[in-house]
C-alpha cells in the first residue's frame, strides 16, 4: 500500500512539474509577442510625428505631450516584457555525480523503490516550489506588460479624440 502511495505522489509530481514548465514556455511567449506589438506600434508613432508636426497646426507641447505618455506606456510595456523573459537561477535536479554521491553516502536508503520514490517526489516539490514562484514573477510582469500596452492603445484612441477636436 505504501509504494503504491508514493507511485501515485511520484507521478502527481511530475505531472505538477510538466505543467509549470508548459506555463513558463507560454509565458515567454507571450512575452516575445509584446516585444514585437511594441515594436510595430512604437515604429507607427515614430513615422506619425513627422507628419503631424509639419502638417497640423497643434501646439508642439501637446503633441509632444500626446507622444510622450504613449511612449511612457510603451516603454514600460517593453520593459516588463523583457523582464518576464528573463531567467533567473532557480533550483534543479541533482546531477549524476552528485546522485553517485549521495546514493553511495546512504547505500541503504535508496535500496526500495518506496525510498527512491520518496527522494524523486521530494525533488520534485523542491524545484516545482522554486519553478512556480519564478513564473509567478514573470506572469506579474507580462500582466503589467499588457496593462501598460492597454494603457498606450487608450492613450491613442483619447490624443487621437483630442487632436480631431483641436
Amino acid at each position: 500500500m505504501e509504494n503504491n502511495k508514493w507511485k501515485f505522489l511520484l507521478q502527481y509530481a511530475k505531472t505538477i512539474y510538466e505543467n509549470e514548465e508548459r506555463r513558463e514556455h507560454n509565458i515567454i511567449e507571450q512575452a516575445t509577442r509584446m516585444q514585437s506589438a511594441f515594436s510595430f506600434v512604437i515604429a507607427a508613432l515614430f513615422v506619425l510625428i513627422p507628419t503631424i508636426i509639419e502638417f497640423s497646426a497643434i501646439p508642439i507641447c501637446i503633441i509632444v505631450s500626446a507622444f510622450s505618455s504613449i511612449t511612457f506606456c510603451l516603454i514600460l510595456s517593453l520593459v516588463c516584457a523583457t523582464l518576464a523573459q528573463s531567467r533567473k537561477k532557480r533550483h534543479d535536479f541533482p546531477t549524476v555525480s552528485q546522485m553517485i554521491k549521495e546514493v553511495t553516502d546512504n547505500p541503504t536508503y535508496y535500496e526500495s523503490e518506496e525510498q527512491q520514490q520518496k527522494y524523486l517526489t521530494e525533488t520534485y516539490s523542491k524545484i516545482h516550489d522554486n519553478y512556480e514562484k519564478n513564473n509567478t514573477r514573470r506572469a506579474l510582469f507580462l500582466k503589467i506588460s499588457m496593462w501598460s500596452f492597454y494603457a498606450s492603445i487608450a492613450f491613442c484612441v483619447i490624443w487621437f479624440i483630442v487632436f480631431i477636436c483641436l
